[in-house]
């Protein structure tokens, strides 16, 4: 492994300051979001009087401000609009429309217009979106033993485009169909790094196309801060050259999710998570750890192979006021093939953060996290919860 001397004198120093200087804009900007700005209420279950329908409903421009390793300081807007479709009834979840711009410290640029439209009082839900990426990102390379000397920078371009339509078939229990479509190229590589040499599948450039099948059993009590109940996803994709995919491969998620309170205050929360990849797919399609829902602490990506699997446990508490903490863990490997997956392999991370609620009604909040892996650590600063 290659030795990297650390950066002496005034450019240690001022990397130092700088960072500093970042972290304390990143506090203060999410402080004035918590203590000084009434945030617009969301609720739709109980309303006298019904607002969002017809040709009314509501409107909201809200700031985006976060921290993450892989973006540094970011910052943007969100415009929501909710609403009803007529003859919908007052306590249904409303649809909502809303289009985002981001940039980061890092150059990122990422925009995007989404759409959720409930009817029939939420037995059918049509989601979709449209996006436009351009990141600076960093690949170390395929398989759980990839050392820190392999990182090398790249830049993607992309276009992407998301559908999906599910039905209520029992209670909370949902089923439906999916497409998804991503036009990606990249741009920026590394001078003698593997993308710049076209060695790994999805260097160049390439379309990713192919429909899907999920089901969806969704109990919780709370949207963005659940206290009991579970969210339960499986889905499964499939990306042949009939639906014009450069690349033949499928992949298939199980995502779970299960929540304890023990008082109002006290919450305990567990997820537990798996992808499986087959076939020939891009590397940015293969499954990764890290990142700030996946392992806090390292970096989103900095471990990818064909399959991921990933335990994690965290306990919420509300201590003040609007203050709240949280304590995390989690355990997490890739690997090539199922059967390679072993005990000894697996790596953890640990953490603990503030949470600071800005909706009260709702229960909106801005979470600050620290997570430590082996030999690394990460700094996150975002809106809700990690799961």
């Amino acid at each position: 492994m290659q030795n990297i001397a650390p950066v002496k004198g005034r450019a240690a120093g001022y990397r130092r300051i700088t960072v500093f200087r970042v972290f304390l804009a990143a506090v203060a900007g999410c402080g004035w979001l918590i203590f000084f700005t009434p945030a617009p209420s969301f609720s739709y279950a109980g309303e006298k009087e019904d607002t969002l329908s017809g040709k009314g409903g509501k409107s909201y421009i809200m700031p985006i401000l976060f921290y993450t390793p892989e973006t540094k300081l970011a910052g943007g807007a969100a415009a929501a609009r909710l609403f009803r479709a007529r003859g919908e009834r007052e306590n249904s979840r409303p649809s909502t429309v809303s289009p985002v711009f981001i940039y980061t410290e890092k150059k990122q640029i990422i925009a995007s217009l989404g759409g959720e439209f409930y009817r029939k009082g939420d037995s059918i839900c049509l989601q979709a979106g449209l996006g436009y990426l351009e990141f600076p990102d960093v690949f170390y390379g395929i398989g759980r033993d990839t050392p820190a000397a392999s990182k090398e920078d790249y830049t993607p371009r992309s276009a992407e485009l998301s559908a999906n339509i599910k039905k209520k078939i029992w209670r909370d229990l949902y089923a439906g169909i999916a497409y998804r479509y991503i036009r990606k190229k990249i741009i920026k590589t590394e001078r003698g790094g593997l993308l710049a040499a076209k060695r790994i599948t999805g260097s160049d450039q390439g379309t990713v196309s192919g429909a899907g099948i999920l089901v969806n059993w969704d109990t919780r009590d709370n949207l963005f801060y659940p206290r009991q109940g579970g969210y339960y996803m499986l889905t499964a994709y499939y990306y042949p050259g009939l639906t014009g995919s450069d690349f033949d491969f499928n992949t298939y998620n199980l995502d779970l999710r299960r929540y304890y309170s023990f008082t109002p205050s006290h919450t305990m929360a567990f997820r537990y998570y798996m992808k499986m990849v087959t076939g020939n797919a891009p590397f940015y399609m293969l499954s990764w750890i890290g990142g700030q829902s996946l392992m806090r602490g390292y970096y989103e990506g900095r471990y990818r192979d064909r399959h991921a699997l990933v335990f994690q446990a965290e306990y919420r508490v509300k201590i003040w006021w609007r203050v709240g903490m949280a304590g995390f863990a989690s355990l997490g490997d890739v690997a090539d093939e199922l059967r390679n997956f072993h005990r000894r392999s697996f790596r953890t991370t640990y953490g603990a953060g503030l949470r600071g609620l800005i909706n009260t009604k709702e229960e909106l909040s801005i979470r600050m996290d620290f997570g430590f892996g082996n030999g690394v650590s990460g700094l996150y600063i975002s809106f809700n919860e990690a799961f």
